[in-house]
């Protein structure tokens, strides 16, 4: 075919990184960059095959609807040559400019152009140049995430809420839009649910009740507020929202919602990279959390009891309130957990009645091959538990329990400075994995500028990677010791206010309930061994 009437494609794009004006502005900036490719294809005598163009997409992803075209006419060998503005018009992503423009483009035949930059792939020279434009556009919008992120991590250290989602409960505040104000109409809602689970309700009984009194799913009362009216592209999760009917998944969300707290929560998720859209969730000891910024729905003492029951994994079999100790009986012979049943028997005058056993889950489920506790009286177990612990309050004035509670109290003291090392290594280790990482990227530019051989660059990229390994496994593991560090500080905080008040209680009552067994019982072993029958249980205390 005669150069002249070689075949021309011609590709446009524009996105928010590069609006610099108004609308329209933009819209001038996508014609303008139509004219100067049209102008140059006719100065060149190329034919215009077709126009493909992307209006609001960064070059940074291949998921763009002109871009995946343009890529499949190309496949197709539809025409001859692509031409853009610039290199990065076409792609802002290193790895797509070396697939396509010095892999793929080249297999199928097809020639690119960058006319502002002089991207010439016909040209073998040009080939270092454009590797390096690769890089630099890349690094363009490597800083330009790190600088929304900077502007984004600013307005939530203020504690300002700049996103679309407020949580059930609460709306925006007419006159300052980033600040949250309770809704008088859902946050009483929220305070029940609390309540409700505190008091020893599932999240299916939950869920049930608010469905049959009527009351508006969350995502319902927001299409009827107008804040949300396209369901469009919703998740499975959310069906029963959209129908009306409560689930017990959306309670559940609700009981770890700490923003019910007065507190605003931030970066609880991220992009894995500016290159990529997915999105990881970011460890809870680097969300950003600025407390007592907006009026609370829920106490922070009933938020974290809340939490305590979760953790617990409470089995409700009867989808209904749960027995004092629920979550926390174990099998004293083999550590298994022991759940609560029900049973029929008939006593020694002939009269059938309904009694409650516990029994060990490995048990059941080997048939007592490899446990033998398969049945113990729940009756049993309480008692023992109550007498226990009337035994415990008889000493809360004795000398022994003051010396305990004193080191107990030293202990805690400690744990803010300990939490404070970690914190400092945890920084140092960040920063040694960000200077890895850049190390890593250096080397790369200095292969390609022929500063070192391929050799080098393997074995030097070899070493910074096992590094890099080395370094995330560390910060990892330092994470997950600030975690716990964290949350033997709230612990420590609250706990004598709260065993006092269940201890207030229990001399009232005179029985456990379940609120109180998550606070004062950390775990209960039932020990009943086939060569002596007698049960015996042994209680560990939170105090």
């Amino acid at each position: 075919m005669d150069e002249k009437r070689k075949l021309a494609a011609l590709y446009r794009r524009l996105s928010k990184e590069d609006i610099k004006g108004s609308a329209e502005d933009e819209s001038r900036s996508i014609i303008n960059q139509g004219l100067l490719l049209k102008e140059y294809a006719k100065l060149h005598g190329y034919e215009v095959f077709k126009e493909y163009t992307d209006d609001d997409y960064s070059g940074l992803y291949q998921d763009r609807p002109g871009f995946e075209e343009l890529i499949h006419d190309a496949e197709s060998k539809k025409f001859d040559i692509v031409i853009a503005k610039s290199q990065a018009r076409f792609t802002r992503n290193m790895e797509h400019m070396e697939h396509y423009l010095h892999y793929l483009f080249p297999l199928w035949g097809i020639r690119f152009i960058g006319i502002v930059d002089g991207a010439d792939t016909a040209i073998a020279s040009n080939k270092k140049s454009r590797q390096i434009n690769g890089l630099t556009n890349e690094w363009y919008s490597e800083d330009l995430s790190a600088n929304v992120k900077a502007g984004l991590r600013a307005s939530a250290k203020q504690g300002k809420v700049v996103s679309g989602f407020v949580p059930y409960g609460y709306i925006k505040d007419p006159e300052d839009r980033s600040h949250l104000i309770r809704d008088p109409e859902t946050a009483p809602i929220v305070q029940r649910i609390f309540t409700m689970y505190l008091e020893g309700t599932g999240t299916y009984r939950i869920a049930q009740a608010l469905t049959e009194e009527g009351i508006l799913t969350p995502l319902l009362y927001k299409r009827e507020q107008g804040l949300y009216a396209n369901p469009k592209g919703q998740s499975t999760a959310r069906i029963s929202s959209i129908s009306g009917h409560w689930s017990p998944c959306s309670i559940n969300n609700m009981l770890r919602e700490y923003m019910y707290t007065g507190a605003v929560v931030r970066h609880r998720q991220e992009k894995a990279s500016y290159k990529h859209r997915k999105v990881v969730s970011v460890p809870k000891e680097d969300w950003i959390v600025v407390e007592d910024i907006h009026e609370p729905i829920v106490s922070k003492e009933d938020f974290q009891r809340v939490q305590e029951i979760r953790a617990g994994k409470v089995q409700r079999r009867d989808r209904d309130r749960p027995h004092p100790f629920a979550g926390k009986v174990f099998c004293g012979l083999c550590g298994d957990r022991m759940r609560k049943v029900k049973g029929r028997y008939q006593r020694a005058d002939g009269v059938t009645t309904t009694k409650q056993w516990l029994r060990c889950v490995t048990a059941v489920a080997t048939k007592k091959q490899e446990c033998d506790n398969m049945l113990t009286s729940y009756q049993t177990v309480e008692l023992s538990v109550l007498q226990e612990f009337e035994r415990i309050i008889a000493l809360l004035n004795h000398e022994d329990y003051k010396i305990m509670q004193q080191q107990l109290r030293e202990r805690m003291e400690r744990v803010p400075e300990q939490s404070e090392l970690l914190r400092k290594k945890y920084v140092e280790t960040v920063k040694s994995l960000k200077y890895v990482e850049e190390a890593i990227t250096n080397i790369y530019l200095d292969k390609v500028s022929g500063k070192i051989s391929e050799d080098e660059f393997y074995i030097i990229k070899d070493n910074l990677i096992h590094r890099q390994v080395d370094l995330a496994a560390e910060k990892q593991s330092l994470e997950e010791r600030i975690r716990q560090k964290k949350a033997e500080e709230v612990n420590g905080e609250n706990h004598a206010f709260e065993v006092q008040s269940m201890i207030r209680q229990f001399l009232k009552r005179k029985r456990i309930t379940f609120a109180m067994a998550q606070v004062l019982i950390k775990r209960i072993d039932v020990f009943r061994p086939t060569e002596h029958p007698e049960v015996r249980v042994v209680v560990t205390w939170n105090f």
